[in-house]
């Protein structure tokens, strides 16, 4: 995995606790909240396809597999 990409793997790791803290809420709103997606934005994931000319993280699909199933976990 490339470093830039470990980055934002490091990146959703350090998030996992809010997240998990946030578990009841997301099921309780039946929608993922507000401050995550925040917190992910600030992350860069929702940049991870974005090609690097265009500001994003052009990340390969092994980084995208990595994030999910941490944020899934």
């Amino acid at each position: 995995m490339p470093a830039a990409d470990s980055v934002l793997v490091e990146r959703v790791r350090a998030l996992l606790p809010a997240i998990r803290a946030r578990a009841r809420e997301t099921e309780n709103l039946r929608r993922i909240p507000d401050e995550t997606i925040r917190e992910l934005a600030e992350a860069g994931i929702f940049q991870m396809f974005v090609p690097k000319r265009w500001g994003g993280h052009e990340a390969g699909f092994e980084t995208m597999r990595e994030v999910v199933q941490l944020i899934s976990s």
